[in-house]
């Protein structure tokens, strides 16, 4: 019995690929654009498509494990940038009170004022 024969690719595997690059490339864009949960969906829609792209033949193709690749760094990004951005507004005053006064024109009250009431209702300490 040979084990190294031909499997030649389905068309559904590379329809499955071409959704793994779609998706890798929508979760650059969305990361682009500073969304914060859309990166993570895509990213992991890319790994699912191009996990399901290996099919019967075991292996998956390059394509597939570029979307694989680009998906993990841009959730990787994505995640510092984040952090980096909620570190930036609790340490920096100046982007503090502009942050403040962006979310008191669209909520009402200013985010300092948020985070007292939940540092009262919940027993939590958020500030030195």
């Amino acid at each position: 019995m040979n084990n190294y024969e031909f499997v030649p690719k389905d068309s559904r595997h590379i329809a499955m690929e071409k959704r793994a690059g779609l998706m890798a490339i929508l979760a650059i864009v969305s990361s682009v654009l500073m969304t914060v949960i859309l990166p993570y969906v895509f990213g992991a829609m890319s790994i699912f498509f191009a996990y399901l792209s290996k099919g019967k033949t075991g292996s998956k193709s390059v394509y597939a494990h570029i979307a694989v690749i680009c998906s993990i760094v841009i959730m990787i990004s994505n995640t510092v940038l984040m952090g980096i951005s909620v570190y930036t507004v609790f340490t920096d005053e100046k982007l503090r009170e502009e942050f403040n006064t962006t979310y008191e024109k669209m909520y009402g009250q200013s985010f300092d004022e948020v985070l007292k009431e939940y540092e009262t209702m919940y027993n939590l300490q958020f500030s030195e």
